[in-house]
């Protein structure tokens, strides 16, 4: 059984090392095999460089850790291409600013390995003590996961946090996907919904700036709740 945990990455160069690392140290805990996939998307940087200099430095899991270059713009592009060319039995994807705590990785994958459900998803808003954001993006979040559960069905409290674990039966909803931005998560939770795939929610410690100085990919001016209502009806539309 294989474990496969996808990090969507456009010049992450000044930080890959460091989210390898963690993440390897984190996944060591794992009781089955497991391995890293840094989906490269739009990369102008070093950070493949970066990556080869890890596994060279580390002979250990130079074989657990690999990049494929996907051919379209896009966070949601990215994770997609990794998931139509997987065959892991277990799957999942993290932010490689790594906000969510990458030590709730191991025990999301025990929750499916379990059996009794589909997709476990991290959760910045079951329990606002383990985060650290400020109070208008906890309040945005809100709202935007208030407007979805209306438009779309999604019975979730936060849709949009970078971390979630699935079998291989959700996986093969994720690859089916159009969105390419960063709006891929409600699309794939809509699937999951209406394929009546069980979900879980797990509140995970969060910290919004864990690398000070890397820039955030998202706009909140491009991504912000206007653009945000376009895609649930752009969705909603798609998928009836």
């Amino acid at each position: 059984m294989l474990f496969e945990l996808v990090i969507p990455a456009r010049n992450e160069g000044a930080i890959i090392q460091d989210v390898l690392r963690r993440l390897t140290k984190s996944l060591d805990d794992l009781d089955i095999d497991w391995q890293i996939t840094v989906a490269i998307n739009g990369t102008t940087d070093d950070t493949l460089q970066r990556i080869d200099e890890y596994r060279m430095a580390n002979s250990k899991y130079q074989e657990l850790i690999k990049f494929i270059e996907c051919p379209e713009a896009g966070k949601g592009a990215a994770v997609r291409y990794a998931a139509q060319n997987s065959s892991a039995d277990v799957f999942g994807f993290i932010d490689a600013d790594l906000s969510a705590d990458p030590e709730m990785i191991a025990p999301m994958v025990k929750m499916l390995l379990d059996g009794k459900v589909d997709v476990v998803i991290g959760s910045r808003l079951t329990n606002v003590k383990t985060t650290n954001r400020n109070w208008l993006r906890t309040m945005s979040s809100r709202l935007f996961n208030s407007v979805a559960a209306l438009l779309l069905g999604i019975k979730v409290k936060d849709a949009q946090c970078g971390l979630k674990i699935m079998n291989a039966r959700a996986r093969r909803l994720l690859a089916e996907g159009k969105e390419a931005g960063w709006f891929m998560d409600i699309e794939f939770l809509v699937k999951v919904v209406q394929d009546k795939l069980a979900i879980i929610e797990v509140p995970v410690p969060w910290i919004e700036y864990r690398y000070a100085g890397r820039k955030s990919q998202l706009s909140m001016l491009k991504d912000g709740m206007g653009s945000s209502l376009q895609a649930m009806l752009r969705i909603r539309r798609r998928m009836g």
